[in-house]
Order: structure tokens, then sequence, then C-alpha cells
């Protein structure tokens, strides 16, 4: 019998891990991985995420099909296809949710394949037009003929850990954030708000942790990941890397 294919996993941080709780033991662990080809792993376990070993972590991984989690590319709607030799510094893929795949049948794989490419297409309607206050879109990671992620501007922090002093720090008790015009910030904001609206979409969930900074000319400017909707929730697409990953319309870039 051949044995399974796995996934080289070198440390904690290449995983997406979240601790849920059971009733009869009261640990319950699930991990995600997306290798470097866009395949996609999950692994479970009942055992306390602090007693687990990284061997544990790596030898639990089984492959996802990607008829589950990833929408194939549309033939009846061009989409922008992004080059497959992306650069990691200055680019971001934002995967598939799969914390919303747990124990998913197939109406919900449906469901979530479904607001994947409808968070596309919005964010292919939304580029057309650029904004200077939304993060840039370089198009659709494509592997297998699926869709199985947005490449975007790769912004390095939230406004909320911004203003708590990382990567901008200028003393002990000082750091950019105290020194920045923050009336132009708010301003440059609802800039994007009003563009948003203009489109006939809504963010529905702005706070300073999906409000990214980029430094430019020593002023900073907000951005926002192009996570948008009607009026209504979506899982749409996670954050890739480590145990970081957002939950319901958090757009946090990974470090």
């Amino acid at each position: 019998m051949a044995t399974e294919k796995r996934p080289n996993v070198k440390d904690v941080e290449d995983l997406q891990i979240f601790c849920l709780f059971d009733s009869t033991t009261g640990h319950y662990v699930e991990w995600f991985h997306y290798t470097e080809d866009h395949e996609a792993y999950h692994g479970s376990s009942y055992k306390d995420r602090r007693d687990m070993t990284l061997d544990e972590f790596a030898t639990g991984l089984k492959r996802l099909s990607d008829d589950a989690i990833f929408p194939e590319v549309p033939t009846d709607q061009q989409i922008t296809i992004a080059p497959k030799n992306l650069d990691g510094s200055t680019i971001h893929i934002k995967r598939p949710g799969l914390k919303y795949y747990l124990g998913a049948e197939k109406e919900a794989e449906c469901a979530t394949k479904d607001q994947e490419l409808a968070e596309v297409f919005t964010t292919e309607s939304i580029s057309k037009t650029p904004h200077p206050y939304l993060v840039r879109y370089h198009g659709c990671t494509v592997r297998r003929g699926r869709i199985t992620g947005i490449a975007m501007e790769r912004l390095g922090e939230t406004l909320s850990h911004y203003a708590r002093c990382p990567g901008g720090c200028i003393s002990e008790h000082k750091t950019m954030f105290d020194q920045i015009d923050k009336q132009a910030f708010l301003a440059g904001v609802e800039s994007a708000v009003k563009f948003l609206h203009s489109l006939g979409l809504a963010h529905n969930d702005i706070n300073p942790r999906n409000i990214m900074v980029r430094e430019a000319r020593k002023c900073l400017n907000p951005g926002f990941f192009t996570l948008f909707f009607d009026g209504h929730p979506s899982c749409g697409l996670s954050c890739h890397g480590g145990a970081r990953e957002r939950t319901l319309m958090e757009t946090t870039a990974c470090p």
C-alpha cells in the first residue's frame, strides 16, 4: 500500500491552528497547511494543543480535495491571473478560509466556493478603478484549473499594531503614530469608504485591526484588504501563515 504523501512542515508557524472546546475532553484542535503548490491539508486532535509536538501536527495532516475548497476558474467571466513567480516579500496571498470548511457537507462546500468566487468578482470590479487607499490587487493564483487565492499588496502592520509601537518606535515613550496627521489619516479612510459605497458595496467591519498602514514619503496611508460585500457577511478568504488566520471579516496581513 502506497504511503500517503504529506507536506514537509518545519515549524508550527507553517500551520493555521484553531483551539476549540470539546465537552468530553475539554480540548479539540484543528490545524491546516498550504503547500507551495497550493495543496491544502487538514488535521485534528482531542489533545491539549500545548502537549502536541511538531511531529504530531505534521503526521496528522491529510490532503483536502481541491474540489472541496477551490472554485474552478470561470469560463463565462474574465478574471486576472497572477503570475506564478510572485515575490512573497511584497505580495500577500489570501487563501480560502479553511476554518469554515470544518465538517462541511456538499452543500456547505459549495457555499464556501461560491463565497470565494463572489469575492474574486468583487475584487475584480473594484480593481477596475484603483483607489489610493485600497490595497492593490494583483490577480488570482491558479493551480490545477482552480482559484487557490487572491494576490494582494503586502502591508506589514495593522493600525492597531502600529499604534502600539512595532515598526513605528521613535523612543520608549513615543511612536510614529503619535506624530501623524490623524485627521488626514481618517480622511483617507473616509475616502475609501465613500468609494466603496459609490460602487454599491460595504465593508461591514471597519476597525483598527483591518486597516493597514503604508509608509510612503514618511506619511502613513490607510489601506483595506478588498473584502467587501453587498450588505451581508461572508467567510471570505483567510490570512495564510502560523496561527494568525483571522476570523470572520478580519483581514490582517501576516508578518
